[in-house]
């Protein structure tokens, strides 16, 4: 801009075009700092998240098997205590999965 520009943001680099230029390089080179940080996020999310559904799938299938056994009377059996014991310790790992993530 001009020394004399009247746009409003030029104010906040007290009309002066190197203190705005210096700002604009700063502003660059920390928003190419932060993609390397998004890649290293990014890296370490997708890992989790894959096992996250994998865990979501495996825990819609404990529930119909365990639907299944109480549609047919199976409750008091050892493999039905078995059943449950595995959906309570897969939704405990849901839990630390999403605590990871976060």
């Amino acid at each position: 801009y001009e020394k004399d520009a009247t746009y409003s943001g030029y104010k906040h680099y007290d009309n002066d075009q190197q203190k705005m230029y210096d700002a604009i390089v700063d502003a660059s080179e920390k928003a190419a700092a932060t993609a390397g940080n998004y890649d290293a996020w990014k890296a370490a999310y997708d890992p989790i998240q894959k096992e996250i559904d994998e865990t979501k799938e495996k825990l819609k299938e404990l529930k119909q098997r365990q639907a299944e056994m109480k549609n047919a009377g199976d409750v008091d059996t050892e493999a039905f205590k078995q059943l449950q014991e595995e959906i309570k310790e897969t939704n405990n790992r849901m839990k630390e999965l999403k605590t990871s993530q976060e």
